[in-house]
This record gives C-alpha cells, structure tokens and sequence, in this order.
C-alpha cells in the first residue's frame, strides 16, 4: 500500500477503482483522455450521475476539484481538475468492450480538447 502514496496527479486512486468494482460489478479497463476545457466536465453532470466528488465553493460558484460519474450501467468517467486552471482530465472506467463506444462520445468534444 505504501506505493499508493506515491503515485502520479494522474492516475485513478484505489479508493475511486474500489467504488467503481462495486458500481458496476467488474474490474474496469481504464482509458485515460488528454484535458477539456470545464465545458465538458458541465455536461458530464448534467447528463449524468455524480457519484461522488471533491469539490469548494468560491462564493459564488462550485468548483469540482476530482469526482466519478456514472455515464451507464457499465461505464464511469474519473474527472480531475488541473490545478490553477479550469481543464479537466477524464479517466473511463468501463468494459473493454465498451471502448469503441466511448470514443465516439468523446469525439463529440474535440472542440473543447485543451493542447498541453
């Protein structure tokens, strides 16, 4: 466990793999995404389920920070914020199967991707 603690920003905690197995009840496959502008993290909530998430408040607005989506039955989005800017990283967590389908999603915010 003590390897945990010295993983990379940008990988999927264990707590959020541990969630996701009980979620939708299999080991997932994970496909990690370049960052979007806050755009499409909005509409990953809108449209979807927030499990759980990590998040202030700045006084005016609410700021997410890290959270895990439930897009379907069998398909999760991991999201984190990069820290001082307003993009996001996207983890999926989901069958193998389900990965060509995913893609197409995603394909749909490509005017939102951020170049780093």
């Amino acid at each position: 466990m003590e390897e945990n603690k010295n993983r990379d920003f940008d990988n999927v905690p264990d707590k959020i793999l541990k969630i996701s197995e009980d979620v939708i009840d299999f080991i997932p496959s994970i496909m990690e995404t370049d960052y979007y502008t806050v755009e499409v993290m909005q509409s990953m909530l809108k449209n979807n389920k927030l499990i759980w998430s990590e998040k202030h408040y700045n006084g005016s607005t609410t700021i997410y920070n890290k959270g895990l989506v439930q897009f379907d039955n069998n398909i999760l989005f991991y999201f984190i914020k990069k820290k001082d800017e307003n993009t996001y990283k996207f983890f999926c967590l989901s069958k193998e199967e389900s990965t060509d389908s995913i893609i197409f999603y995603l394909n749909k915010f490509k005017k939102y991707k951020t170049i780093l």
